[in-house]
């Protein structure tokens, strides 16, 4: 919750009566006071009112930021108590001299030198008049910005508390017409204030003023009353905080009963559905409900939340928290942060998330299906469509509404989310176009209003405006950082404007119609696209400019990177190289940065990319895109995220070592920063994030680092429990050097699939049995069971391959867990062609009467060796308590040796084996039934010799 701010006016020239620059001034002090309002309390929304002191005083004081308890964030204007003295002076521009006696001066009440003494004070001066000499230092061009701490001149900072550099600053050459301008925009652009109500409306606003100066009200201007006046005035100013109109979803008692039940509900769905007014409510229903809780909206990182000294009886309020987000220098990034705070959920700690559905699954991030709850078209029927429409009726102006009305039918029909319905209604309050009839207008209306529609009227209303530039700005702002705050927007207008006067004061302008075009939705100071199609639209106006577009994006990529100055931070640096992507990526441009800028993201990346931090993943996609060939960390990132794209592989995901020079790989193996590169992408990303890479790429890599073989075992102890992995191969490869430290990965391998093999899912197996899945859930069970443990059987099979290789097959026969290995034996056996009896005897001994049996005859069925006809023929007269091994017998005897088979059935006769006999006639059968397509045995010609064979059952049988 935001502060108030004080505007104290000036002692001097304050009374109408004392002559005609007496009342200049006051006027002037007057319409200041004003502008600050519109601009910090409505429009940015860093403050949430505004104080006038009696008319007697001479400053305007504004405090900004944020209050004992609050948790919102901001950066240039966080926290602080903003000083702002008016000032009309037609005696010539400001000397440094002028500028201390101003500061010093003070009889009533303290002087602005005096308050500086507190740190939390900032001082500004608006004035009329320009700037002289070394005071032209302290020049800034709009309200929240301020000039380096080395800008104040000498002389003024002898009289000055020791650390005043960077809270002193004077908005100079503001003369009455440019603050009128400045208003008269944003009345007319920002909250769409009809031209014929702008005097009246300014008029209202000098009356308001004047009453609070005089003391009413004690001089309180809150946001509510400002909006009052605008509203009044035909202008729009967005969302009501107190969300009158909101019209409940169908799924409202799902959300309201998780936020009772659970504690917690994340809203998720398209862009438009009405999760952020739904949140809103969601928190008024809860206030109602718990009178007293506290109401935080998150607008920085998780400390806000972490850090919360006192978070009982509180409800958070959140925005897409997931990924790297920072909204401002001092923000921490969220990355996996809201999983573990939604684990702290309780009665007296509520969490109200919302985020858009693509946004939430491109965060990767898994969360519990308890805590979220879909909004979507469907939740929105014609009963809460026409309410939606009947809600928003009454804030149109009286002339239109019987025409908006008639309409109201096809407006239900044609408008599918609460986002179509407030666009609608934001076009139709600008009126009937020039010689257009009720029929055109509402037609034009409803078709601007669907989203379909928004990329096409954003750029026509670019062009109109003549605004590529500032469309360029805001694509690049909002790919430098998904969300903006109008804490940092000055500073960033500010160095445009350094580069290029044609970019004076245009950002925010271009801002507020954006924002009063329903194309950006603000909360607070922050600042997102309404739509993912707003971006589209400022992207295709771009690429009508793009020379242009190059130029200006440029500038913003130095101005993001000058920001860092001041701040000590690599937020300007990071939301640069994020801009610099973006164009790169997409090719949209061509946007070549002065070496000096390149040198300094090369720099960022260099350092960002060797500290493989918790983002290492998205930092390495930075380093392919924005780094250049001087970079040795980005090169290393090209070279292990190289993808091959020629033509027969273009529709695979696969890698391939890029060819370089051996001076390029001496030059990288010797930087001291390849190592921890290679070490994180081995360990980090290899295992879980990227595409297929060949087994050959454990000996490439060690031409930049040698000596991995650890990082590829702690990679391979990683993801023991995958199912399947396309990088099992190289993973194993390059662990394998280390035999003995394998053995850890062996005993994890082997103890997963005995875990798999010990919990068959009879529930499932039961559900199916009695009709209560279908035949595609059927499906998918099969398929993730087949694979289960893959990674763990792929390790498996390639350390015994390697130790068979190394210390031949005894070492296999003698390991701890020989038994648990020996199906894995019998299929590299099969393959190998150095295998000897001796090693299969020790085979069939290893698996004698064991389930893996079967598959030893099934490894027979392929070239059965002599040495093995006579076990054969044993196990075909004993049969076996396990019925595959019986099968598997059977079937070898039947392709591969039926001598033996009928030697064994005449045996059986012999000894008058009459049960086992017919349980071999079954098992025939059943292989005749699994086998007979493919195989080109002849099972009627192989049953009837068996019946030959005994002549007793062969009567039995025949005998009526």
């Amino acid at each position: 919750m935001n502060e108030p701010f004080t505007v104290p006016q000036m002692r001097e020239e304050v009374s109408p009566s004392s002559g005609g620059r007496s009342l200049e001034g006051y006027v002037y002090q007057l319409d200041v006071s004003i502008l600050a309002a519109l601009d910090l309390v409505l429009a940015r929304k860093v403050a949430s009112e505004i104080v006038l002191e009696p008319a007697s005083e001479e400053d305007l004081e504004a405090d900004v930021g944020d209050g004992p308890s609050a948790l919102s964030e901001s950066a240039a204007l966080d926290g602080y108590r903003l000083v702002l003295q008016c000032k009309l002076r037609n005696t010539g521009p400001w000397k440094h001299e002028d500028l201390s006696r101003l500061l010093a001066h003070g009889e009533r009440r303290q002087s602005a030198r005096e308050r500086l003494t507190d740190p939390g004070v900032r001082y500004l001066l608006v004035t009329s008049a320009d700037l002289d000499g070394v005071a032209r230092q302290l020049k800034v061009e709009t309200f929240g910005v301020w000039p380096p701490e080395s800008g104040i001149p000498a002389g003024m900072a002898k009289s000055l508390p020791a650390d005043a550099g960077g809270r002193v600053a004077v908005l100079g050459a503001m003369d009455q017409e440019k603050v009128n301008g400045r208003t008269d925009r944003l009345l007319s652009q920002r909250f769409r204030v009809p031209h014929s109500n702008l005097e009246s409306c300014r008029q209202f606003l000098r009356s308001e003023a004047l009453l609070r100066m005089r003391g009413a009200a004690q001089g309180l201007w809150p946001r509510a009353e400002l909006e009052r006046l605008i509203i009044a005035a035909g202008g729009y100013v967005g969302e009501s905080a107190a969300l009158e109109g909101f019209v409940p979803p169908t799924n409202w008692d799902e959300l309201t009963s998780a936020l009772e039940t659970r504690h917690a509900v994340v809203i998720t769905g398209a862009s438009g559905t009405g999760k952020t007014r739904a949140a809103k409510a969601l928190v008024a229903h809860l206030r109602n409900r718990i009178p007293g809780i506290q109401h935080v909206v998150v607008q920085g990182g998780p400390e806000k939340i972490t850090d919360d000294p006192d978070p009982r009886g509180v409800v958070y309020e959140i925005e897409d928290p997931w990924g790297r987000f920072r909204l401002e220098p001092t923000s921490a990034p969220w990355n996996g942060a809201i999983a573990e705070i939604l684990q702290s959920a309780a009665p007296g700690r509520k969490f109200v998330i919302t985020s858009r559905s693509d946004v939430l699954h491109e965060s990767r991030l898994r969360l519990k299906g308890k805590w979220i709850v879909t909004l979507e078209d469907e939740n929105y029927g014609e009963a809460e469509r026409t309410r939606l429409f009947e809600n928003r009726l009454p804030g149109l102006p009286p002339n239109l509404q019987p025409i908006v009305l008639r309409s109201r039918n096809d407006a239900v029909e044609r408008l599918a989310t609460p986002l179509e319905m407030h666009r609608y209604f934001a076009v139709l309050a600008d009126g009937l176009e020039k010689d257009e009839n009720e029929g055109q207008y509402i037609a034009r209306c409803l078709s601007d209003a669907h989203q379909s529609s928004i990329e096409a009227a954003l750029i026509h209303n670019v062009r109109q405006r003549m605004t590529w530039a500032w469309a360029a700005i805001t694509w690049g702002l909002f790919k430098s950082r998904a969300r903006q705050t109008f804490n940092v927007l000055p500073d960033i207008q500010a160095g445009l404007t350094k580069r290029q006067r044609d970019l004076e004061d245009g950002l925010e302008p271009f801002l507020n119609f954006l924002i009063a075009g329903r194309n950006l939705r603000q909360a607070g100071p922050t600042l997102t696209y309404q739509h993912p199609r707003v971006e589209l639209g400022l992207e295709e106006a771009l690429k009508e400019k793009p020379g242009l577009a190059a130029r200006v994006l440029a500038y913003l990529v130095a101005v993001l990177i000058d920001l860092d100055k001041p701040a000590d931070s690599d937020w300007g640096r990071e939301g640069a190289a994020h801009l610099v992507q973006a164009v790169r990526q997409r090719s949209i441009i061509l946007l070549d940065l002065p070496l000096k800028r390149q040198a300094q993201l090369d720099a960022w990346i260099d350092e960002r990319l060797a500290a493989t931090g918790p983002d290492f993943r998205e930092d390495l996609k930075l380093a392919v895109s924005v780094g250049s060939e001087d970079s040795i960390p980005a090169e290393v990132a090209r070279w292990l995220t190289h993808q091959d794209r020629t033509k027969e592989h273009w529709f695979f995901s696969s890698w391939m070592a890029p060819e370089r020079s051996p001076e390029w790989f001496r030059k990288v193996a010797a930087d001291h920063r390849t190592r921890a590169i290679c070490v994180a992408f081995i360990t980090r990303e290899l295992p879980h994030h990227n595409p297929s890479y060949p087994a050959q790429f454990a000996e490439q890599v060690g031409q930049l680092c040698p000596g991995l073989t650890q990082a590829f075992m702690d990679a391979a102890l990683s993801i023991v429990r995958d199912g399947y992995n396309p990088n099992t191969n190289p993973i194993a490869v390059g662990a394998l050097p280390d035999l003995g430290g394998f053995e850890a990965v062996v005993t994890r391998a082997v103890s997963y699939r005995q875990e798999l093999a010990g919990k068959p899912d009879d529930d499932f197996k039961l559900k199916l049995a009695n009709g209560e899945c279908d035949g595609d859930a059927e499906d998918r069970y099969y398929e993730s069971i087949a694979e289960d443990g893959q990674t763990a059987y792929d390790f498996l099979e390639c350390y015994l391959a390697e130790r068979r290789e190394k210390d031949g097959w005894t070492a296999i026969r003698d390991h701890a867990h020989a038994l648990d290995l020996t199906y894995l034996w019998i299929r590299l056996a099969e393959r190998a062609a150095n295998v000897t009896d001796a090693e299969w005897r020790a085979i069939a001994q290893a698996v004698l009467d064991k389930p893996e049996e079967a598959d030893f005859w099934q490894a027979m069925r392929k070239s059965l060796r002599s040495d093995f006809l006579d076990a054969l023929k044993e196990r075909i007269v004993a049969g076996s308590a396990i019925r595959e091994v019986r099968l598997e017998a059977l079937g070898t005897a039947v392709q591969a040796a039926p001598d033996v088979l009928f030697a064994a059935v005449h045996l059986l006769a012999s000894r008058n084996q009459v049960r086992r006999l017919l349980e071999l006639a079954f098992d025939l059968a059943a292989e005749k039934k699994a086998n007979a397509r493919e195989s080109r045995i002849d099972f009627d010609i192989i049953g009837v010799r068996i019946l030959a064979a005994l002549p007793v059952i062969r009567l039995a049988i025949l005998t009526p």
